[in-house]
């Protein structure tokens, strides 16, 4: 199971201690156990999920600033060559 241990924990004395039941066996049966697997599997996907994602949706981010870019320098060069042309 992947549940951390009950030692790691403080006790705080003797009757406490006789309460502490693992939490697979508190869930009955292994069910405790079995949900953690498949927490960690659910996560691990997720997080596969969202770095593929983000791998893709990086060249498609990097045109759209680089087209935002080109169109605010065109927008500045044009008048400048269009005022170049009217006066040579």
């Amino acid at each position: 199971c992947l549940m951390p241990s009950a030692r790691s924990a403080p006790r705080a004395g003797p009757a406490q201690e006789e309460r502490e039941v693992p939490p697979c066996q508190a869930r009955g049966r292994g069910q405790g156990c079995l949900t953690e697997r498949s927490a960690v599997l659910v996560e691990t996907w997720l997080t596969n999920e969202r770095k593929r994602v983000s791998a893709l949706m990086d060249p498609l981010l990097m045109m759209v600033v680089g087209g935002m870019v080109l169109v605010i320098v065109l927008a500045i060069l044009l008048p400048i060559f269009d005022l170049q042309a009217s006066v040579g």
